[in-house]
């Protein structure tokens, strides 16, 4: 399977309006994650799938990190 940087942004989106239905679950972070996969994949168009998906799991668990490590507000 080829994915291309388009499919990346979609599947982006798709998670960023996910996140309106469900606004308990952060998956605004992955929905992230694949658009700044998306942008990487413009730039080395030539990696495979698998490098993709693993650049993606690593970018939303960053994302997620930060999220809960240092940008939550304090309750």
């Amino acid at each position: 399977m080829v994915l291309v940087w388009w499919h990346w942004l979609v599947v982006g989106f798709l998670l960023l309006g996910l996140e309106l239905l469900f606004p308990s679950f952060p998956m605004i972070w992955f929905g992230l994650g694949a658009m700044v996969t998306g942008i990487i994949v413009v730039l080395f168009p030539g990696s495979p799938a698998w490098l993709q998906a693993v650049v993606w799991i690593l970018i939303s668990l960053c994302f997620t990190h930060l999220w809960r490590n240092y940008l939550r507000p304090q309750r």
